[in-house]
C-alpha cells in the first residue's frame, strides 16, 4: 500500500480538508482534532487523493508534450519522420498532427460502436465529425448534428460509449432534464460510473 506523506496545517476551523498543491498532500484540520481522527479521514480519502496526484503527474506530461494518451493508456512521444501510433509510442513529425493522426487512426472504430449503439436503441443523428474542443466532449444541434471531441480517442475505450450515448439522447432531449438522464440511463445503466470516470480526464479537453 502506497504510504500518504501529507503536511499538517492546523487552524481555527471545524472541519478537516484535503489539498493537492504541486503534488504535495497538505491536510488543514482544527485544532484540537486528534491525528487519529486526521488519519483516519485521510485514509477514506485514499483513492481520490492518489488519483489526483497521479493525473496531475501525467497531465503535467502530456501538456508538456512528453506523453500522450491513446485509448487510456500513456505513451511517449517521439519526434519522427512519420506520423503513426505504435505499441509502445506515438511519432510525430510536428505536435500539430496530433489530431489528424488521432481521427485518421480510430475514426471508423468510434463510427462502428457509434453506429452499434444508434442502431440497437433507434436514435439516430443527421451526421457526425470530429473537431476540437477546449470545454466539451462531445456537442448534439438541434438539427441532430453530433460533433465529438476528437481528444476521446484518448480515452479508454469503455468511456467513448458514455460519451456517444449521452450526445445520442440529445437528438431526443435538448436539455439535461430528468427525461433525458432518464433514457441515458435506460440505455446505459452504469452511465454515472462510467461519467464520473470520464471526468478524471476533463483537464485533456484543455489541451491542444
Amino acid at each position: 500500500m502506497i504510504t500518504l506523506n501529507y503536511e499538517l496545517i492546523r487552524a481555527r476551523r471545524k472541519t478537516i480538508s484535503i489539498s493537492i498543491d504541486d503534488n504535495a498532500v497538505v491536510v488543514r484540520a482544527p485544532m484540537r482534532c486528534s491525528v487519529a481522527e486526521i488519519e483516519a479521514f485521510i485514509e477514506r480519502k485514499r483513492n481520490w487523493i492518489i488519483g489526483r496526484i497521479w493525473n496531475e503527474c501525467d497531465f503535467k506530461a502530456v501538456k508538456d508534450y512528453q506523453k500522450i494518451y491513446v485509448k487510456g493508456e500513456l505513451l511517449p512521444i517521439v519526434l519522427s519522420n512519420r506520423n503513426v501510433i505504435e505499441s509502445d509510442c506515438v511519432r510525430l513529425t510536428d505536435y500539430n498532427k496530433i489530431k489528424e493522426l488521432y481521427v485518421s487512426s480510430f475514426k471508423l472504430e468510434f463510427l462502428e460502436l457509434f453506429k452499434a449503439i444508434s442502431s440497437n436503441f433507434g436514435l439516430t443523428a443527421a451526421s457526425v465529425s470530429f473537431k476540437s474542443y477546449k470545454a466539451r466532449w462531445g456537442c448534439c444541434d438541434i438539427n441532430k448534428n453530433i460533433v465529438f471531441n476528437y481528444k476521446l480517442f484518448m480515452l479508454p475505450k469503455e468511456l467513448w460509449k458514455c460519451v456517444i450515448v449521452h450526445e445520442l439522447c440529445h437528438t431526443v432531449y435538448m436539455n439535461h432534464s430528468k427525461y433525458f438522464y432518464g433514457l441515458v440511463n435506460s440505455i446505459m445503466p452504469d452511465y454515472r460510473k462510467a461519467n464520473k470516470k470520464l471526468k478524471l480526464y476533463n483537464q485533456l479537453i484543455t489541451l491542444y
